[in-house]
């Protein structure tokens, strides 16, 4: 027996030109995508699940940069960060971080008129992205939906909402170990 799980809503909406963009796989298009999904694997998959939390463009280069650390980092490749600590010990890594996340708040909430707006609209998107997959449920698309890559304080959002049973796909963080 094989289980076939697939992933949707990778890319935030007007998301054209980040790293890796595929326009079939936007927050907005789930429907196109998991119709594409099917179409393509020429079956019914058990479970989609929403790629990540990614609302904003910013949201989203904020949330690569760890691959440009760590998996970029142990496969040599020359996109990977590098050096990876100030001359003074500082891990360069969190630095870039809590920067590029600030500059995605700020975008945020320029964008939506302040924090309370920038909320509303990011939980407003992530509320439509999980509609989508619950008609998808509701229309035999796929057996069973999650998200992937949700943070505990977005899951406990998400039962704000919510009518349908989700399931949670976490990666944890590992070490290399040499």
């Amino acid at each position: 027996e094989v289980w076939v799980t697939s992933k949707v809503g990778f890319f935030p909406e007007n998301s054209d030109g980040v790293w890796m963009h595929d326009p079939a796989n936007c927050k907005g298009g789930e429907q196109s995508s998991i119709e594409t999904c099917i179409a393509e694997l020429g079956l019914t998959p058990d479970l989609f699940l929403i790629h990540n939390p990614c609302t904003t463009r910013e949201e989203y280069n904020a949330s690569c940069l760890p691959h440009f650390f760590e998996l970029f980092g142990h496969a040599g490749d020359p996109l990977a960060v590098s050096p990876t600590h100030l001359p003074d010990g500082t891990p360069l890594r969190s630095l870039i971080m809590d920067a590029k996340l600030g500059e995605a708040a700020r975008a945020m909430d320029a964008a939506e008129g302040g924090a309370a707006g920038a909320a509303l609209a990011v939980r407003s998107s992530r509320e439509r992205s999980w509609r989508a997959m619950e008609a998808a449920l509701a229309a035999g698309k796929c057996k069973y939906i999650g998200v992937s890559n949700y943070p505990a304080d977005l899951l406990l959002e998400m039962a704000e909402y919510a009518t349908a049973v989700s399931y949670t796909h976490l990666t944890l963080p590992t070490k290399r170990i040499v």
